[in-house]
């Protein structure tokens, strides 16, 4: 079914309203089939064919979704930092190396990344959305817990200043004025 409408939503003599339909389905069955990386793709392409369509806060939340799966191994890191010295899991050098994933469900190269790449779409297809505040808060913690403070502030300056009423406003100005005491490049830039 996934061809089949992706040769309605390519023919251009379609109504527009039956091209972003048949986009969005076609995104829906490459989500089910678990190619997320490629579902990802077409929820997007239907986002820049159709930025006001009727599918686009469902579109945004399967992105929300899927970054989040991606982004697990690393809400685990981040989780085990948070931990007392002695229960943390230890680690070998060897198991954060992962050169190529096989699985269909996950990026080939770099799901970090890709998931990073897809929360920033998220925002900005929809920035008063449901899920833009929560896209903002993924992207300044990962990034805080990468130590490139100054992309988390300001991710987290921007999710402060536009939505406030989210729950997590007051977590991210805390993590702002962390990350941005963090960003400083030392007493030569002072």
């Amino acid at each position: 079914a996934g061809d089949m409408f992706s040769d309605i939503a390519e023919d251009t003599k379609n109504r527009p309203e039956v091209a972003e339909r048949a986009r969005f389905y076609q995104a829906e069955c490459l989500r089910r089939e678990g190619y997320h990386p490629k579902a990802v793709d077409t929820y997007h392409k239907l986002l820049q064919d159709f930025p006001a369509g009727l599918y686009r806060e469902q579109a945004v939340g399967q992105m929300y979704t899927i970054a989040s799966e991606w982004l697990k191994p690393t809400g685990i890191e981040i989780s085990n930092l948070t931990k007392p010295e002695k229960e943390r899991e230890s680690k070998s050098w060897t198991s954060s190396i992962i050169l190529v994933n096989f699985d269909r469900k996950i990026p080939t190269f770099d799901s970090e990344g890709r998931a990073l790449q897809t929360l920033e779409r998220v925002y900005y297809a929809d920035p008063t959305g449901p899920y833009a505040d929560k896209a903002l808060f993924m992207l300044g913690r990962v990034y805080f817990h990468r130590e490139n403070f100054k992309e988390s502030s300001r991710y987290f300056q921007q999710l402060a200043e536009t939505h406030d009423r989210s729950a997590l406003r007051d977590e991210a100005l805390k993590m702002a004025i962390i990350a941005k005491n963090n960003s400083a490049g030392g007493p030569q830039y002072d």
